[in-house]
Order: C-alpha cells, then sequence, then structure tokens
C-alpha cells in the first residue's frame, strides 16, 4: 500500500511506502507488522550509495519533518546527487506502536511527584508494548529495509537520537554502511545527560547572549528566576516546572529567545505574559511512547546513574534527565538493553562527527568519553551552533555533503 505525500512548496510529492517487520523479536510466535519508509529520488544522481537519514527524538517521525517547512527544504535538498531513504522509526508516525501521550491537562505540576503521579498513569495505560521499541530493534528494521529497497550499503546522516540509533546499527551491521555523518553525538551510554554537561554549555551560551547584546547575565537571570519560583510560583508556573522547561530548551537556540522573556516575565510578576510559554511547555509533553520507550531501554550504567546522581543538586541543571530515572524506579522495564549494549562503540567506518558549542543535549564533551573505539572519526566542534543548528544550519550541510562525496 502507497500513500502519496504532498510537497506543495516543492510542486512534487513522495510515495509513503511500506514493508513488514517482526513486531516482538523475544516471542516465541513472531508476528509481523507494517512500517513505512520514502525514497526521495536523487535529481542529479552521480552513482553514490543512497544516504539514510535518522531522526531523532527520539521519537520523530520523516512525516513530521515533512511538515515543517524549513526541515522539510533541509531534506529535500540533501537528495540533489543520491537517493534519501527516510524509514519511519517504529513507534513513530508511519509506522505500528505509534502512541501518544497526551498533553499535560489543568495547571502546571508544582512538583517531580506530581508531574510522576500523571505520566505513570498515563504509561500504565497504554497499548503499544515498550519491549518492542528499543534502537537495537530498530537498527534490524533498517537491515530488513535495505533488503526491500535492494541497496546494499548506505551512507548514514544522523541527528541527535538518530547518532545513538545509527551506532547500534553501524555495530550491528557494520556491512551495510559505507560512512557516516552525525549532527551531534549521542553514544551507546549517553542517553542520559550529565548536568555539569549541561552547565558547561550553558557559560557557553552566556558568554554567547553576552556578546551579542542578548543577555548580560545567563546564569545570574537563571538563577534569579528559580529563587524567585522557589519563594512562590507566579501566575502557577513553579520552580520544579521551570526547572523542567529549562532542561528542553537550554539547548535549542530558537527556544533562547522564550527562555529569556520567560525569565524576565516571572522577575516582574507579569502572570499575563507567562500563559503562552508555560501553556506551549505543557503542549510539548504530547510526546510518542516510543520517546519514553527508546531512551528507557537505552538507559544508562549502574556507574554514569551514580555520577548523574552526585549531580542532581545543580540547581538548574539537576533535573536534566527528569523523568526518565524516576519512570524506571516507578513502573520497572524488563526491556533494558543491558549494559553489553552501552559499552564504547568499536567501528571502523569513516565517520565525520559534527558537534555545536552551545549544543547542550548532545554536547562536544560526550565525543571525548568515548574512548579510541572510533577509529576513523573526525570531529569537527562548530562555534555557536546549537542542537537544531546541527540539523538546519548551511554550514553542517556543506560539510556533510563535501564527506559525502
Amino acid at each position: 500500500m502507497k500513500t502519496r505525500i504532498e510537497l506543495p512548496q516543492f510542486d512534487a510529492g513522495v510515495w509513503l511506502e511500506s514493508l513488514h517487520v517482526t513486531r516482538d523479536r523475544r516471542a516465541g510466535a513472531p508476528e509481523s507488522m507494517p512500517l513505512g519508509f520514502m525514497v526521495l529520488s536523487a535529481r542529479r544522481p552521480v552513482g553514490r550509495p543512497p544516504v539514510m537519514f535518522l531522526c531523532g527524538g527520539p521519537g520523530d517521525s520523516p512525516l513530521d519533518y515533512l511538515e515543517n517547512p524549513r526541515l522539510a527544504t533541509v531534506l529535500w535538498e540533501a537528495e540533489e546527487e543520491a537517493d534519501l531513504i527516510l524509514p519511519c522509526q517504529r513507534g513513530t508516525r508511519g509506522s505500528s506502536l505509534h502512541e501518544v501521550l497526551p498533553a499535560w491537562a489543568g495547571p502546571p505540576p508544582q512538583s517531580p511527584e506530581e508531574a510522576m503521579d500523571g505520566l505513570t498513569r498515563q504509561m500504565s495505560e497504554v497499548s503499544a508494548p515498550a519491549g518492542c521499541l528499543t534502537a537495537a530493534d530498530s537498527a534490524d528494521d533498517l537491515d530488513i529495509l535495505l533488503d526491500h529497497v535492494m541497496e546494499r550499503r548506505v551512507d548514514l546522516w544522523a541527528h541527535s537520537y538518530g547518532t545513538h540509533l545509527a551506532m547500534t546499527f553501524m555495530s550491528r551491521h557494520p556491512k551495510r554502511v559505507r560512512r557516516a555523518v552525525f549532527g551531534g553525538f549521542e553514544g551507546p551510554n549517553q542517553t542520559w545527560k550529565l548536568p555539569s554537561r549541561t552547565r558547561a554549555a550553558a557559560m557557553r551560551l552566556a558568554d554567547h547572549l553576552r556578546e551579542t547584546g542578548q543577555e548580560e547575565d545567563l546564569m545570574g537571570l537563571l538563577n534569579q528566576t528559580v529563587d524567585r519560583l522557589s519563594a512562590a510560583p507566579v501566575g502557577g508556573l513553579s520552580a520544579f516546572t521551570f526547572r523542567w522547561m529549562l532542561a528542553s530548551w537550554i539547548g535549542l537556540s530558537v527556544r533562547w529567545k522564550p527562555m529569556l522573556e520567560t525569565c524576565r516575565a516571572v522577575l516582574a510578576m507579569d502572570e499575563a505574559a507567562l500563559q503562552k510559554p508555560t501553556a506551549g511547555f505543557l503542549k510539548s509533553l504530547e510526546k510518542p511512547v516510543a520517546f519514553y520507550a527508546k531512551d528507557l531501554a537505552s538507559g544508562a550504567t549502574e556507574a554514569k546513574l551514580r555520577e548523574i546522581r552526585s549531580e542532581a543538586d545543580d540547581p538548574l541543571f539537576g533535573m536534566m534527565n527528569f523523568p526518565f530515572p524516576e519512570v524506571r524506579e516507578a513502573l520497572p522495564t524488563s526491556f533494558d538493553l543491558g549494559d553489553g549494549h552501552r559499552d564504547d562503540p568499536v567501528l571502523n567506518h569513516e565517520i565525520l562527527c559534527l558537534t555545536g558549542s552551545l549544543d547542550a543535549f548532545t554536547p562536544p564533551e560526550n565525543v571525548a568519553e568515548q574512548g579510541e573505539g572510533l577509529r576513523r572519526m573526525r570531529h569537527e566542534d562548530l562555534p555557536g551552533l546549537a542542537h537544531n543548528d546541527l540539523l538546519t544550519h548551511a554550514e553542517t550541510t556543506r560539510r556533510r555533503d563535501e564527506f559525502f562525496r
């Protein structure tokens, strides 16, 4: 079955196709399920292998990107010289097991306990089997997809969580990949973040905002905001919810202006000005089950968890991993991929890893932690780029295209 996806800004369209993969590879009697994918044909083919793009999230789908004018342009322009394969990872739009947790209803939560009560209740009511939503399952799906489209190997282009999936795929199916370009770096044991690395990126952001005249003292502003909200919520916004918002905003250049405006509104006690950013954040909690399940399956080693817990008292960034450790404790899972999945990768592929100095989610420090197993990886850190810029910025596009040629 095919579904036509129209791309009016390019006066073109693309077909959403599907293949069948095993739903639960651990089951005694495997059941199959459909998995969506698209192929954008090269406009000026030069005989290179196709490029396969792996979305981040986890839980993002190329269907989401094609509905966003800027991201659609990024994908459209990427297939100039080589076909572009766009897999809909299991649990995302265009695939089976896609189920979405609703946005937060009612006033903002005032505490982690209140937020966890709502989240665990939602997670316990879903029908999608979380145990089928892992990086290992998605990696094996990609192998089957390449057989289906009759491609022996591809170049990989991955962003954010997509880099975590890419390394899983390259480890499990090494002959399928010629070269890879990573936008950011999320290693096998880096799904959960160290608050100290977030703080380091925030300090670099503070320098950037000062130099560009946007904010003289970012860290002072954030600390004053948390102190004010700790004394009493403003417009229903608590210190807890603000820190949760901050964890999702600090690495994205498109969120820096709302972040600054929210801080200034809190300090001015301007409740009306807080309504839009607070409502937007609560709406953003409407996420696929895959967002939680895949990160829970990848998890962290006990040593990494101890390191994260030792930094949890950071007044601004101690909540960078909320609610994943809490969900794992509240809803014990049987689908953890184990520490074997979290070993440092050992790959012999040519890899170009592009990181951004202002990326608080997949920061440049992640690369240094991976040891010497990535023998042929070249790391280039781009000054002034945030997490989202690693997908959309012209400089990352230029370097990606040059590397694949």
